[in-house]
């Protein structure tokens, strides 16, 4: 049979179950292989870290160094023509407009020598070596 709760009855916690300790639980080799593991996978995530903040320096480093200016090209001289540059165009094409028949290479390596050494922009006038 309950008993009835009035407003002067006091309320009590119920009892505490007794804790009891269970062997081998915690230990302490159970404990230092995990320390291990935790210990492992923070150098890996420092080392991720680290590699990342190199990759960011070299890619900034890269984009902010100065890349070599091409040397101007040689201005023509008296008796040579001159040749504008079409999009597209490269010094091996070029040759071989003015030079149908044979090999090319010793007039390529001259139009190379006088563009400058710099990449050919359409508009471009390249001398043209006799």
């Amino acid at each position: 049979m309950a008993l009835p709760i009035t407003p002067t009855t006091p309320l009590r916690p119920p009892a505490r179950v007794p804790l009891t300790v269970i062997e081998g639980g915690r230990s302490p080799a159970r404990l230092a292989r995990r320390y291990r593991r935790r210990r492992l996978v923070a150098a890996l995530v420092v080392l991720l870290l680290v590699v990342a903040g190199t990759a960011a320096v070299l890619a900034v480093v890269g984009a902010v160094t100065p890349r070599p200016v091409a040397q101007a090209p040689a201005p023509p001289v008296a008796g040579e023509a001159v040749v504008l540059v079409r999009p597209g165009d490269t010094l091996w094409s070029i040759a071989r407009r003015l030079q149908p028949e044979g090999d090319v290479r010793p007039l390529v390596d001259r139009l190379a020598a006088r563009a400058g050494g710099g990449p050919l922009q359409p508009g471009q006038r390249l001398a043209v070596p006799a």
